[in-house]
């Protein structure tokens, strides 16, 4: 094997160990990133609670009871905060 042949090798496995390196912080760092809340559409949330989605639609959008986010045409509702506000509400 030739001088050239090895510094190649060589230079080729400290690339491979430095890019596993690396790659083992950034799961190290996503790994300690908090929970991301879980959002829903009213499709999804309509499908997770069963509740029909004019119910939720009016209760989330019209009546402005539970938070949410509007992407385009999407409203996005984070569940745990739904799930809490309708523990939360008097009947």
């Amino acid at each position: 094997m030739s001088k050239n042949t090895q510094s190649k090798e060589l230079s080729d496995l400290a690339k491979q160990v430095k890019r596993s390196i690396t790659m083992n912080k950034r799961k190290k760092l996503i790994q300690e990133l908090p929970e991301c809340p879980t959002l829903l559409s009213l499709n999804e949330l309509t499908e997770k609670t069963g509740l029909p989605y004019q119910l939720l639609r009016k209760m989330i959008v019209e009546e402005k009871k539970v938070p949410y986010i509007r992407v385009g045409k999407k409203y996005l509702i984070n569940y745990h905060v739904f799930l809490d506000t309708l523990n939360n509400m008097e009947v």
